[in-house]
């Protein structure tokens, strides 16, 4: 699909740059006569990198990138069932790491190997690294399977090894700087945001009170950075006494949730007043979902790496928010913390803009949380 855009691209502009010389030529002749080498030079140039980028694109769908899996356990059988779903990406096949070494490079240059993939987590010791360097020469990438993991989902796997394979990833780049300046940012667009939201947040307001008793907005404790606990703003969304019971996580038909605030929570609306949280620098605008102590203490203890959730801010939106529905079993939040901690590792500009293109398409279906 892409490639046939960036050809269809190529012919719209070909055919602007013909109308353009033509247009000159009228008003100024000589100017257009002049000019007309030039034009056609750029025209040239840009049609030959727009239709050569879309003929690669296309051979490049055309031929999947073959992958080799080196290993016995768990890691292999699921790498092998989510790539033979995938067009992307062709097993090549599935070698048993205490044998292969010495046949290693020949697999690659017998099957046309791209990538080898170790999907024992640390099991790197049980090749020789000799048949991995020769791997390498033969043209394959070699990665292990936390590393696959994360290019192929777009979240780290949270298995017993991880920690392994984190120590000596790249990622988390933390610096001073960037620090600030994403700082200073988050300050001038929650601003920005928060001026315009107010009228939308009155009006919420207006309704909540006219739907149900209690307090328009309510203020809860959750976990910030360095696991310190702040209040978050909320507009409220369930009845007053939701509560009355003790805590208890939110479910997506919750009945203690109100006509309005299904409305409100499906639009993002009850979010809008933890702008004033990022201005005053309890969140971030993007950044892992805000949890109560009671609540994460639980999950601690069933789902390992939990708590390096609070290594940043929480943010009003996140990964995990745009890419997984609302947690309410164990499994749906081990899946959120994977993608939690793909943040963690790759967080940066590009990433945030992602994100935050990712939201407005959230708000706009409803889903996700």
């Amino acid at each position: 699909m892409r490639s046939l855009v960036l050809i269809g691209a190529a012919l719209a502009i070909n055919a602007l740059f013909a109308l353009g010389a033509e247009a000159l030529s009228t008003v100024v002749p000589a100017a257009g006569e002049s000019a007309f080498p030039l034009t056609t030079l750029a025209q040239y140039l840009v049609n030959t990198i727009l239709v050569g980028w879309g003929v690669v694109l296309a051979w490049g769908r055309r031929r999947p990138r073959r992958v080799l899996l080196v290993g016995s356990g768990e890691g292999s059988a699921t790498l092998r069932e989510s790539l033979e779903s995938n067009p992307r990406y062709e097993v090549a096949g599935v070698l048993d790491p205490t044998t292969s070494g010495p046949y290693l490079a020949g697999w690659i240059g017998a099957e046309g190997v791209h990538e080898v993939v170790i999907t024992d987590p640390c099991g790197v010791a049980a090749l020789p690294a000799e048949a991995l360097v020769e791997a390498r020469l033969a043209g394959a990438r070699v990665v292990d399977y936390h590393a696959f993991y994360e290019d192929l989902f777009g979240r780290l796997p949270v298995t017993s090894h991880l920690a392994c394979h984190l120590a000596f990833a790249h990622g988390f780049d933390r610096g001073w700087a960037t620090g600030r300046i994403r700082r200073a940012m988050e300050m001038v667009f929650a601003t920005l945001l928060f001026l315009p939201a107010l009228p939308l947040i009155l009006l919420a307001a207006v309704a909540i009170k006219l739907d149900s008793r209690g307090d328009v907005f309510y203020c809860q404790e959750r976990l910030g950075l360095g696991g310190k606990q702040y209040c978050v703003w909320k507009l409220r969304t369930m009845v007053a006494d939701a509560e009355a019971a003790g805590p208890r996580q939110a479910t997506e038909d919750d009945p203690r949730i109100t006509r309005v605030g299904k409305v409100l929570r499906r639009l993002r609306i009850d979010e809008l007043p933890q702008l004033w949280n990022v201005i005053i620098g309890d969140m971030s605008l993007i950044g892992p979902r805000p949890e109560r102590q009671c609540f994460a203490e639980e999950l601690e203890e069933r789902i390992p790496f939990y708590r390096y959730r609070t290594a940043v801010k929480p943010g009003i939106t996140g990964w995990a928010q745009v890419n997984a529905e609302y947690a309410v079993s164990e499994e749906e939040h081990r899946e959120k913390l994977e993608y939690d901690l793909y943040y963690l590792k790759n967080q940066g500009p590009w990433l945030d803009l992602r994100i935050l293109a990712r939201t407005v398409g959230v708000v706009l279906c409803g889903r996700g949380r």
